[in-house]
């Protein structure tokens, strides 16, 4: 919270049994305990009972001298102290000139300063105000928000213009909020699939920003938490943090991973837990518990080599390419699925889009229409349609210029229409192979899967869905809200 203004309802000095004001000068001591008059003079009037403003004060600051037009409008400041980055609220309540008319146009107007604080090129933030706006003899309150650029800040009342019109201001406050933070979030890519007992596997994880405010990566720590028997691979990470990176909305998320290692008598079938926590500046966000659920598989599907089988993300939007499930991807085949594809999905609210996947072999052709476990979630605030294609391609210009196509057969896993499995086509599901092609020859197969934006969905990067295809790793699939 903002330290307060000091004598803010000008009580001081006091004119209990004085007249009715007091007119003080710049070069007048003690003059106003706490507010520095920079020009002038001014006065500080008492207030009668039914004059009062809300707050109760019974004394307020008059801009000018009541009995000299000719004086220097008046100018008064003071400074508060408030945490950088900080956005307060100033406030004060006003009232103008009563009776009688203003003798110059403008002759009540004066000016709010405010120094130093973001957003104004010279860091200094003025607005002008004007009392005659308002009827006669009404108190009215005042507020402007500024975001402080440094430990105190300078607020300064200006009269505009010479005269003896001048409205009263009192009860100047300042009320401060917390420094702006971003709005992270993490995601676990799970389940992780393991192939034999004692294997070493990597938990994925992605960190993104749904807010406007950069996150430092080097503030961010994700804490892995091991359940046991399952145990940090030796000489491993159990923190991970992002020095030099900023994590923005519009960036997209960061990913890293952790490496752990299956007890060596684990049988198939066998699940294990793994939590981490998110934090940022060593506070937890607001849902900080990532949690995975590792798997140690039996026998491999048939016709699914976790060695063989290649899937990607078909998107402009290539910052999923760090995820640790590309590393051997022939740079080709991912240059080839990016080239001139759009940003997929990226749709406003209620609108349509689509996930496009590709897939390809290292090894030899296979028919995915065998394979039972092809499972999608949709990224936050998309929902399938259920509507869905593949077909085979070098180069994605957009999904409508790709011929032929074929359609798939779908489902939603109890009626849950954010995830989407594949079931099979007409014909079967062909993969075509990367062995022995040229750059120029590589052929993959996509899968179009039809999405469309929910209409309470917030604009920005979403949370990441993910992407299941037999024993291989989920992967995610990222996705935006324009």
């Amino acid at each position: 919270m903002a330290t307060e203004f000091r004598n803010p309802s000008f009580l001081e000095p006091d004119l209990t049994g004085a007249p009715g004001f007091k007119k003080i000068s710049p070069e007048a001591a003690p003059g106003i305990p706490h507010w520095t008059v920079t020009r002038g003079p001014v006065e500080v009037v008492r207030l009668g009972t039914s004059e009062r403003p809300p707050s109760g004060a019974g004394q307020a600051l008059r801009l000018k001298t009541s009995t000299n037009e000719r004086d220097d409008p008046g100018c008064v400041s003071q400074d508060v102290s408030v945490p950088p980055g900080n956005k307060v609220i100033i406030s004060w309540q006003e009232r103008n000139e009563s009776g009688g008319a203003d003798r110059h146009p403008n002759e009540q107007r004066y000016r709010l300063s405010v120094k130093p604080v973001t957003g104004p090129a010279n860091g200094v933030l003025v607005t002008d105000f004007r009392p005659e706006d308002h009827p006669d003899g009404t108190w009215v309150t005042r507020t402007i928000e500024v975001t402080a650029a440094a430990a105190d800040v300078n607020v300064e009342f200006r009269a505009m213009i010479q005269g003896t019109r001048s409205p009263l201001i009192t009860a100047v406050a300042v009320a401060g909020g917390a420094v702006p933070q971003p709005d992270l979030f993490g995601t676990a890519v799970t389940p992780v699939h393991a192939t034999k007992a004692g294997a070493t596997v990597t938990l994925p994880f992605t960190v993104g920003n749904r807010g406007p405010v950069p996150a430092d990566g080097a503030k961010v720590s994700v804490k892995l938490k091991p359940k046991a028997p399952l145990v940090l691979l030796a000489g491993g990470a159990d923190e991970v943090s992002f020095p030099n990176v900023k994590i923005t909305r519009e960036g997209g998320p960061v990913s890293g991973g952790f490496q752990v290692v299956l007890p060596a008598d684990a049988r198939p079938g066998a699940t294990y837990t793994a939590t981490a926590t998110l934090t940022y500046e060593g506070a937890p966000v607001t849902d900080p518990v990532l949690t995975w659920t590792v798997i140690l598989d039996g026998a491999v599907q048939p016709g699914v080599d976790v060695n063989k089988l290649l899937i990607f993300q078909v998107s402009k939007d290539t910052s999923e390419l760090k995820h640790q499930h590309l590393v051997g991807v022939p740079e080709e085949l991912i240059r080839a699925g990016i080239a001139s594809a759009p940003v997929w999905p990226g749709a406003e609210p209620d609108g349509t889009s689509l996930i496009c996947v590709g897939i390809a072999s290292t090894d030899q052709p296979m028919d995915l229409a065998q394979e039972p476990r092809q499972l999608f979630t949709a990224p936050e605030g998309y929902v399938f349609t259920g509507a869905a294609e593949f077909a085979h391609f070098r180069q994605v210009d957009g999904w409508e210029n790709v011929s032929p196509k074929t359609k798939l057969d779908t489902e939603f896993p109890d009626g849950d229409n954010t995830r989407l499995r594949i079931r099979g086509a007409q014909g079967g599901i062909p993969v075509p192979t990367l062995k022995g092609k040229t750059p120029g020859e590589i052929v993959f197969l996509g899968y179009g899967l039809h999405v469309k934006a929910q209409g309470t969905a917030r604009p920005g990067p979403c949370k990441p869905g993910s992407m299941t295809f037999g024993t291989l790793p989920p992967m995610p699939l990222s996705g935006t809200i324009k």
